[in-house]
């Protein structure tokens, strides 16, 4: 079986699920590909895109809460006749030829401008390849119901009644979960993962991430930290792929040793192995990896819209607790710090959500629509 799977280049959560599907497939036999689908409008295109969407992300998260909420409340934005599902379409000839020369038997959408896209191959060139569109938040996208896609796999059951398809589509809705790398299903043992991150057995770790743009206040969440009462605690710092945060920690909590700043980190699932609390901003793959690990959450919602969704979910959950503000993070980081029974509990609420085996319940769908 030959599959391409169409992600997109705003942030690496998207990736990240595209890979998780891919390995499924491989490891079955068959072929994967994995494309950028704005890279088929323009690459040019693609680059704008992604350098705009981290540069809302990191400088006008209002902006981007108000434009979600307008996108949630005017369906007509993703008809065939407005400017998004337009602007889209630029790239469906290219995408058509790639599929074709590709024999590609199906094709996978990990993001809504990739579904929008091949919806548009769908009505111009009534191709009869197998297509799957997956949800990466824990509510449904503006754009997602006015996809045509065979099946949408969804994160969670009790999310199903949101994937309101209009009436007469044949979209079949499956809960799969949200795929996360077979390095996350597995856990390492806690002295083995503390020790590779530098981390004392007896401390306590809280892992601070911003997703790989290193978004959100993090360095006033670190002020306020470094004045509390955090004794026997060490504090890691992952600044993704944000240089600029990354300097401004060196330079103000360098020299402390309990604390530790990093740039960008490949071993994700090492590091969230060796944590016992993450403060996170709640992107879609990140509190799903954090979930499959069992890693009690405190969620900083500062860029809202899904990732408000995101965080609701898994605090109704019982695994996470919502923070508005650097304040209130800072003060929960510490009284979950020491409160033991209350990490235990989060932990196991964060394992009674997750489903097993994610990526492999997609690749089985998608071969039996086949």
């Amino acid at each position: 079986m030959r599959v391409l799977i169409l992600s997109c280049n705003t942030g690496e959560g998207h990736n990240s699920c595209a890979h998780a599907i891919a390995d499924a497939f491989c490891e079955c036999g068959d072929t994967c590909d994995i494309r950028d689908a704005l890279w088929f409008i323009s690459p040019y295109f693609s680059k704008f895109v992604s350098d705009a969407h981290t540069a809302v992300y990191r400088f006008s998260p209002y902006f981007f809460r108000a434009l979600y909420a307008y996108s949630k409340k005017n369906a007509k934005l993703f008809t065939e006749t407005s400017l998004p599902y337009r602007l889209l379409s630029e790239g469906k000839a290219a995408l058509y030829d790639f599929i074709t020369l590709g024999e590609y038997e199906a094709v996978i959408c990990v993001h809504v401008f990739a579904g929008l896209l091949l919806t548009s191959v769908l009505r111009t060139y009534g191709t009869d390849i197998k297509t799957g569109f997956v949800a990466t938040d824990y509510t449904c996208s503006p754009g997602v119901t006015s996809t045509e896609l065979n099946i949408c796999f969804i994160p969670h059951l009790s999310l199903k009644d949101e994937f309101e398809f209009p009436k007469g589509s044949k979209t079949q809705i499956i809960s799969s979960g949200i795929p996360v790398r077979k390095g996350f299903e597995s856990q390492k043992e806690k002295t083995s993962a503390k020790a590779k991150f530098g981390i004392p057995l007896h401390k306590l770790h809280v892992l601070i991430m911003c997703g790989s743009m290193g978004c959100g206040p993090v360095t006033g969440l670190m002020r306020k930290l470094v004045r509390q009462d955090m004794s026997g605690v060490e504090i890691t710092v992952v600044c993704g792929r944000n240089a600029s945060l990354f300097r401004r920690l060196k330079s103000a909590c360098g020299n402390m040793p309990q604390i530790h700043i990093r740039s960008y980190e490949s071993d994700i699932s090492g590091l969230l192995d060796s944590a016992d609390i993450l403060v996170s901003k709640p992107g879609g793959l990140c509190v799903t990896e954090a979930a499959v690990k069992g890693v009690p959450m405190i969620s900083m919602d500062t860029v809202g819209a899904y990732e408000t969704c995101n965080s609701r979910f898994f605090a109704s959950a019982g695994g996470a607790i919502e923070c508005k503000s650097t304040h209130d993070a800072a003060k929960i980081c510490e009284q979950l710090s020491k409160d033991a029974n209350m990490r235990t509990h989060m932990r196991k609420m964060l394992l009674n959500t997750k489903t097993d085996n994610s990526a492999n319940i997609i690749c089985d769908a998608m071969k039996n629509l086949l």
